[in-house]
């Protein structure tokens, strides 16, 4: 019986195109799972790359935190009122201030006249606004430190206003930050001069010039004269 030495012949059959399908169709499972092996490889080693990345950027913000304890930050919810700073060893913490006192104006009033006609004098009224050292008790004017942020005001009193109505409406109309009333406390009637701004630093000086004995200086309140 002669050995058969090629596969097909004789038969019509493509014997090597079937194993080599065969062959094929017993590879191609396993070259899927190295395929999809690989695709999740490739994606493993993305999100730990995605990781990395981010876990540098925490690293980062971690240096700024290793340093919180050299500073500490103050904030106000009105910087106008009140302004606060903070050590190191501050503890941290939200405050309410609450207002015990109010500063007040400064006020001064005037000797008492008869009426609001009388004639209170011709001259020149200095004001200036700042700290002043005054002893109410003993009437001790000690000094009195300007106010650089306040400028003096001038005004002059002539025939035109030099009654006591007339100077109060003179100084209300200057609007110098001084308020002006009148008031009758029973013995007669006062001038009642007030600064518009509360504070030590806002108090009045009232300088008088120009009097030559008209009595306008019976409205000074200064080193020279505390007639108010």
């Amino acid at each position: 019986m002669p050995a058969i030495t090629s596969l097909g012949v004789g038969s019509g059959l493509d014997i090597g195109g079937l194993v080599d399908q065969l062959v094929a169709a017993e590879v191609q499972p396993a070259s899927s799972r190295l395929d999809r092996r690989e695709a999740n490889l490739q994606a493993e080693l993305s999100a730990f790359g995605t990781l990395k990345s981010a876990l540098a950027g925490v690293q980062d913000q971690l240096k700024g935190l290793s340093t919180i304890g050299a500073a500490r930050t103050t904030s106000s919810s009105n910087t106008d009122l009140i302004a606060a700073s903070a050590t190191a060893n501050a503890v941290p913490g939200s405050y309410d201030i609450e207002v015990g006192q109010l500063a007040q104006a400064h006020a001064l009033a005037s000797r008492s006249y008869g009426a609001l006609t009388d004639v209170v004098g011709t001259g020149t009224l200095d004001f200036q606004f700042g700290t002043t050292d005054y002893e109410a008790a003993t009437d001790s004017y000690n000094g009195f430190i300007p106010n650089p942020a306040r400028s003096p005001q001038t005004l002059i009193i002539d025939e035109t206003n030099n009654t006591l109505e007339g100077v109060r409406d003179a100084i209300n109309t200057a609007r110098m930050g001084v308020n002006a009333v009148i008031v009758n406390d029973g013995s007669g009637y006062r001038l009642l001069l007030s600064a518009e701004d509360s504070g030590a630093a806002n108090s009045l000086q009232i300088t008088v010039s120009g009097d030559a004995g008209s009595g306008l200086a019976d409205l000074a309140f200064d080193a020279s004269a505390t007639a108010m």
